[in-house]
């Protein structure tokens, strides 16, 4: 199995039955426009759909503005209601969650990504933007391979129900991965509001508040035209 860009392609086209393979990154043919054209979108859907245990990198933001809640709010200040408003990495992805498991939000600032937070010092953990396919490790390569050939199962084949098969199978990827980073984690995103647990709701009393970010959607149907 190889594990680069040219095998995507060519794992994606035998999945659905393609009589042709890619021989090369700058072959002239349908098929390697075709793989082109939806790759990026492809890979970068599936890295951002679950915290992928061998993406997650780990970086100290650098501080672009701070803000003084004793003075009006102004342009380039972070965002009203937050104290920081930090850069990016330049390989970030999607987010996981700050080191002390504050609160936050991405946004733009001064035309580039950024994050609001009122933790100082701030540490992200997110899922980075990995070109190399190597390093995915093997459910990630697999799960690419499924969406990318039902990406491509219409344009190329037509096959329509090979399609939905084959989302269905990155989704499974997708579902298996966040079960175990949720049992990896063992992290609960909330704390249980003491005036629940009063009330006898089942919680933590005095538990600690922590705020994981969302995941990325599960993969849809609407660009390979299946739904």
């Amino acid at each position: 199995m190889a594990f680069n860009q040219l095998g995507v392609y060519n794992q994606a086209l035998d999945a659905i039955g393609s009589r042709s393979l890619v021989s090369g990154l700058s072959e002239e043919s349908r098929e390697r426009e075709v793989c082109d054209t939806h790759y990026e979108t492809v890979r970068d859907s599936v890295l951002k759909a679950a915290r992928w245990s061998g993406l997650r990198t780990a970086s100290r933001l650098a501080l672009l503005a701070t803000r003084d809640h004793n003075v009006l709010w102004a342009t380039g200040a972070p965002d009203p209601d937050w104290a920081y408003v930090y850069a990016m990495p330049a390989d970030f992805l999607q987010p996981w969650y700050l080191s002390d498991y504050g609160r936050f939000s991405i946004t733009s600032h001064s035309g580039q990504r950024a994050l609001n937070t009122n933790s100082e010092s701030a540490l992200l953990l997110y899922t980075r933007r990995e070109p190399n396919p190597s390093l995915w490790g093997v459910d990630v390569f697999q799960c690419v391979v499924y969406a990318m050939a039902s990406t491509i199962a219409m344009p190329i084949a037509g096959k329509r129900s090979t399609a939905r098969d084959l989302m269905a199978l990155a989704n499974a990827k997708i579902l298996e991965a966040r079960e175990a980073s949720a049992n990896e984690d063992n992290v609960p995103q909330d704390a249980m509001p003491d005036w629940f647990i009063v009330r006898g709701v089942s919680g933590t009393p005095g538990g600690t508040s922590r705020y994981i970010y969302p995941y990325g959607p599960l993969l849809s149907g609407s660009a390979a035209g299946i739904n």
